[in-house]
């Protein structure tokens, strides 16, 4: 939006106004932008983050603070009471006020704050205080009534403290008459306006009770702005109805006509591919917002665990860690639940890089990236138990299925083997190789091919792949089913490959008539009657095949 100067705003009464207000925030930054340029006389960038700070209600926010008290903090001084805190535990509030000053929308004095004391989440009690410094640390302080000492000094309650600062105040006003504004539009239209139209708004004066002034006017600023749209809008629309009418008259010239319906056609997949991108998007930013809200209910649920019941959200966990007020024994969640959040946050962001939605391939591809980096068995675990539950909690149970089913088969622990995991390009290169060399027959070729792409795909080992029977496959849904009789039960572990590996295997079976009771490799082929000790690697590094 910085970059082309304009703004496109949409309106939709056919839904719930509430999710008018939130489709069009991004797009209404510039009215506001154009308002904070006129109070403060910023330069446009800096008022669009002002802006765009307000309207998602960061500052707002932040200007709030919640501080928990596990035992009673009032404490008295010959007759005064007071709640003493250190400005360390405030500092948040602080430098989000330095941010206000900065922006010119705080005052430089303005650190007065005012708090609220509760008990059972209802506030019963206002307090001013002001920081002061003694022997060189900074502490607030806030007054308290007698009657209220004998109230609160015995039991435990919250502390709400946010900004006392009137010009925050009625920025908060103002964006709260903006939001009534809106929601008494009546009329479908899509507009645009470029920034040099915004300012030939009417100016707004700069006087002392300029927030005052721009409550009572924010209805003249949006009605302005829609009837000079709707004006354009009209305009273009009958120019166009124009040009339609004198469209019979070029119909002569079949090569205008073919340039045209060419046109047309271009304009038309570029709005779908638009519209394309615009959903890709928006299910990325839903997915990351379900992570959120993810990560809010697992963090109360882990801390019920440890009767921790008053956090709510990821942000006062974190929140409660600095400030060192977990119960004993919860200091394991500090690393944990960020964990979580890690992972299925890298997850998203692999979705989003290859444009997949969460289903079985991407998972599987994603699985297999993990792999081929390098990760341990154990890193690679904690990121299918993390994905596991998060895709349960939004009720995809199949994919949840399919997750559990997934065989971990990276790098062991330790140090007994030195295992090497091929990158996709490296694989090609050894296929390649394969199929071009001198000394192999034709089904040696392709016996070769299919080993080597199975155990790739699923990390399936060679002996492993040796015992497998054609009746193992479910090729239609790309499932197979590892035995094995190595322990006295017999156990078996489904598989997962890919729809070329797929293609791959049928064309091979159909071609030698394989049955179902034939095993899928022919053990008559050279190596494969080798003892399993003899490695697929080591048979190829003897044909000559550069593996890297």
């Amino acid at each position: 939006m910085l970059a082309s100067r304009s703004v496109v705003i949409e309106f939709n009464t056919s839904v719930d106004s509430k999710i008018i207000l939130s489709k069009i925030y991004k797009h209404y930054l510039i009215l506001l932008a154009d308002i904070l340029i006129r109070g403060f006389n910023k330069k446009m960038d800096n008022a669009f983050i002002t802006a765009d700070l307000l309207l998602r209600g960061s500052l707002k926010n932040e200007l709030k603070f919640y501080y928990i008290e596990k035992d009673r903090i009032i404490q008295r001084t010959n007759n005064s009471y007071y709640i003493k805190i250190s400005a360390n535990k405030l500092s948040q509030l602080e430098d989000t006020l330095k941010k206000l000053n900065k922006m010119g929308l705080a005052v430089e004095d303005s650190l007065v704050c005012k708090l609220f004391l509760s008990n059972k989440n209802k506030p019963t009690l206002v307090l001013y205080g002001r920081k002061r410094t003694i022997a060189g640390k900074d502490f607030w302080f806030f007054k308290v009534r007698k009657k209220d000492y004998e109230k609160y000094k015995d039991k435990k309650f919250i502390i709400l403290i946010e900004s006392l600062d009137g010009r925050v105040q009625k920025i908060s006003r103002i964006i709260t008459h903006f939001k009534r504004e809106f929601k008494k539009v009546s009329k479908n239209s899509k507009m645009e306006i470029s920034i040099e139209e915004l300012k030939r708004l009417p100016q707004q004066p700069q006087k002392t009770g300029f927030f005052d002034d721009v409550l009572k006017r924010a209805g003249e600023y949006i009605e302005l702005y829609l009837k000079m749209r709707m004006r354009r809008s009209r305009k273009n629309t009958n120019n166009t109805r124009t040009a339609v009418k004198q469209e019979p008259a070029q119909a002569s010239a079949p090569a205008s006509q073919a340039l045209v319906e060419e046109k047309r056609q271009e304009v038309k997949n570029k709005v779908e591919q638009e519209k394309e991108e615009q959903v890709d998007k928006k299910y990325y930013e839903d997915l990351r917002r379900k992570l959120n809200e993810y990560i809010d209910w697992l963090t109360v649920k882990r801390l019920k665990e440890y009767n921790i019941t008053h956090i709510k959200t990821f942000e006062e966990f974190k929140q409660a860690v600095d400030n060192n007020e977990l119960v004993e024994g919860a200091e394991k969640l500090i690393k944990d639940i960020p964990m979580t959040r890690m992972h299925i946050r890298k997850f998203i962001d692999f979705l989003e890089e290859k444009g997949y939605k969460i289903n079985r391939d991407s998972i599987f591809e994603f699985f297999n990236e993990l792999e081929n980096n390098q990760l341990t068995r154990d890193t690679i675990a904690r990121y299918k138990s993390h994905l596991k539950y998060f895709v349960k909690w939004l009720g995809d149970y199949e994919c949840f299925k399919y997750i559990s089913d997934y065989e971990v088969v990276s790098a062991r622990k330790g140090n007994k083997g030195q295992g090497y995991l091929y990158t996709p390009k490296q694989i090609e290169n050894i296929l390649k190789q394969i199929t071009e060399h001198p000394e192999l027959t034709e089904k040696e070729k392709e016996e070769l091919i299919g080993l080597i792409s199975l155990m790739y795909v699923t990390g399936l080992r060679f002996s492993e792949a040796m015992r497998l029977q054609v009746r193992d496959f479910d090729f239609e849904n790309r499932i197979g089913i590892v035995r094995s009789s190595k322990s006295k039960k017999s156990s078996a572990r489904p598989i997962f490959f890919t729809e070329q590996v797929r293609d791959y295997l049928v064309a091979l079976i159909k071609k030698y008539n394989k049955k179902d009771d034939d095993l899928l490799f022919d053990r008559n082929i050279r190596f494969f009657s080798q003892p399993h000790k003899v490695r697929v690697t080591e048979f190829l590094k003897k044909l000559g095949i550069e593996l890297k």
